[in-house]
């Protein structure tokens, strides 16, 4: 056979197919090409069962891919200097580096330059309770980065904590970066997730120290804390930038509830798109605290709220765009205590100020005093420690879609409102999934949207991550694709402007390029379905398009993301075989969920005054006209 022509990319004399019969492992990426022979070294395998076996053996440059699993040593894995891909094949739920075990080190160990163009991609870094010794610090539960540059991606650290207070004769024991420490780092976090993770000194997330260059694009820290500053975040001697990314609902007992910089020197610290709300500090601000140094935090088109006891302690550069604010609805109670009493919210308000800068808020907004939830112990850092209690985190969430259900008066839709303002299609997802209680919730509220009679004839068929799931994904990506492929011939999205890769037709381009290419990935797809009660008509739809509104505007809400489609129709007939769709139910939608890779904001359309007439067609509505400051959109690029 070899003689004939057949694959033996490994030169053993047996063909590629039939050692990849005998052994599966050999083909871990399943596209029938021998792993070693693309420089893959897939784990875990016949020759490689460990991920350290296969860095080990892996030449610089190359990839190591890494099966469904959950993977524990007795020490750190370490890459010996090289730079290497090291990559999840089925994203970071299912992919699970444990700290179980290990009493000696960080789970994963990133250092020297030689490592600068390391890439790790789609794991989860969990239960990491020990870090490496640096100094006198315990430092990166899940990850320890030093002298590198490399990047870190589609990544979870949950549950990670580093140090231990005094107990008995046993003396305290230091430790920042509770989930991950860098220290001369240049590289990236992107769309990455901390949360539940602790540290005894600073930097209960995340801890970034004497580094500069670098970038968190599109991270959230949820539930950190720490028993010293910077719940979220632990910033000092270091310039970077942190993009698109959310800082909720984190702790400290000393100051910096969100983030904490320690800023002697001429380091620079730039947030823009960034949400920080309802994080909690004991001694200092709740959202951002500058410790030393007189440089200003740069915000642009950062919304900033509920943080107790205050948002920023320091001054800042306003660049533009910014909500800053203790009572973010101006009705001159603090917000917080308006949702401890469970008070309808007021009018919205914004503290920007275009024509003043680098001011300092803790006199332009007063401190005001909320009723903050009790603090209780994080479990794995005892003594004094503490996040929001699990019950008092998930009320506050809920708030926001709650309120409106029992208030009455003009104020309580201003969170809708909101709501209804910014919420755009979202076709880029990170790799994490749809919580079934935040999943139950989004479909809760899509079934409280009204319908004729009130016959609620809607059913949702949701695709997560079953056997059947998983087919119906690979059936709609190949529609996907065939319907975008239509789509980009007929509308010219090859032509024109298109031919220009910075106009707005050419980057809308690459993203339903890359929104098709990746449907088999999304972590939710929501078929929405109209049982017929009568024959089909044009009018039909009035019964279930408003669902599929509700659907997203509570996904909004909850921090998530969607698109609506039609592309399903391509394989509507292997979809009703496939998943039992009875002939009666009309496949109405197709919705694709996920965390948002990138992030909502205001949504740009036509001017009102364009499209309302006033008591005859095409006769202009004086009256009609946008808020102040309203950007518009003249309809798909041309």
């Amino acid at each position: 056979e070899i003689a004939a022509g057949a694959a033996d990319c490994n030169a053993t004399g047996i063909p590629d197919s039939c050692e990849i019969a005998a052994n599966g492992t050999l083909d871990g990426n399943g596209n029938g090409t021998i792993d070693i022979c693309e420089g893959i070294r897939f784990v875990p395998s016949t020759q490689f069962p460990t991920i350290q076996s296969a860095i080990s053996d892996a030449p610089n440059g190359t990839t190591v891919l890494v099966g469904p699993g959950t993977y524990s040593a007795g020490g750190a894995i370490t890459l010996a200097g090289k730079s290497l891909t090291i990559r999840s094949r089925d994203g970071a739920a299912p992919t699970i580096l444990s700290g179980v075990g290990n009493s000696t080190d960080s789970i994963l160990a990133v250092t020297g330059a030689a490592t600068s163009a390391t890439v790790i991609d789609g794991f989860t870094f969990r239960q990491g309770t020990k870090g490496r010794l640096f100094g006198a610090f315990r430092c990166g539960g899940g990850l320890f980065a030093l002298d590198t540059g490399m990047t870190v991606r589609n990544c979870r650290f949950e549950s990670c904590a580093v140090g231990a207070p005094a107990s008995g004769a046993s003396p305290a024991v230091l430790g920042s970066g509770g989930g991950a420490y860098n220290f001369n780092f240049t590289g990236r976090y992107e769309n990455c997730v901390f949360s539940a993770n602790a540290a005894h000194t600073d930097g209960g997330g995340l801890e970034i120290g004497a580094s500069s260059g670098w970038t968190l694009q599109n991270c959230a820290f949820t539930g950190n804390t720490t028993a010293g500053n910077g719940g979220g975040l632990h910033i000092w001697s270091a310039s970077g930038s942190i993009l698109g990314s959310t800082i909720s609902l984190n702790t400290a007992i000393g100051v910096g509830g969100a983030l904490s910089w320690y800023n002697p020197g001429s380091t620079a610290l730039l947030l823009d798109g960034c949400v920080i709300e309802a994080n909690v500090a004991a001694t200092g601000s709740g959202a951002l605290a500058r410790l030393d140094g007189t440089l200003a935090f740069s915000l642009r088109n950062t919304f900033m709220c509920r943080n107790t006891p205050t948002n920023v302690s320091g001054s800042i550069a306003d660049l533009g765009g910014n909500t800053l604010s203790q009572d973010c609805d101006g009705d001159g109670v603090c917000d917080a205590t308006e949702i401890a009493a469970n008070a309808p919210l007021g009018a919205g308000h914004q503290a920007h100020d275009a024509s003043r800068r680098n001011r300092d808020l803790r006199t332009e907004h007063p401190p005001c005093v909320p009723a903050v939830a009790a603090v209780v112990p994080h479990q794995g850092l005892q003594g004094g420690r503490g996040v929001l209690h699990g019950e008092a985190t998930r009320q506050f969430h809920r708030s926001l879609m709650t309120r409106s259900m029992d208030s009455v008066g003009d104020d309580s839709s201003i969170e809708l409102l909101a709501g209804l303002a910014s919420t755009r299609t979202i076709r880029r997802y990170t790799s994490d999934p749809v919580p079934p209680e935040d999943l139950n919730s989004i479909l809760w509220h899509a079934t409280r949207a009204p319908s004729g009679s009130n016959r609620q004839p809607v059913r949702y068929l949701a695709l997560v991550d079953g056997p059947r799931a998983a087919r119906a994904k690979s059936l709609l990506g190949e529609s996907f694709r065939r319907g975008w492929s239509a789509k980009l011939r007929q509308d010219g999205y090859d032509s024109g402007s298109g031919l220009d890769p910075d106009s707005p037709k050419a980057r809308q381009a690459r993203a339903m390029q890359e929104y098709v290419d990746n449907i088999e990935s999304v972590p939710v797809v929501v078929l929405v379905c109209l049982v017929r009660y009568r024959d089909a008509n044009p009018y039909e739809g009035a019964s279930v398009y408003p669902a599929c509104q509700n659907l997203l505007l509570a996904a909004r809400a909850l921090g998530y993301g969607g698109a609506l489609t039609m592309w399903h129709q391509g394989v509507e007939a292997e979809l009703r075989v496939l998943l039992d769709i009875p002939d009666d139910a009309a496949l109405s939608a197709c919705i694709t969920l996920g965390k948002p890779r990138g992030s909502h904001g205001p949504v740009r359309r036509k001017p009102l005054s364009d499209v309302v007439f006033d008591d005859g067609w095409g006769v202009q509505a004086r009256w009609a006209h946008d808020p102040e400051g309203t950007r518009h959109a003249g309809g798909a690029p041309r």
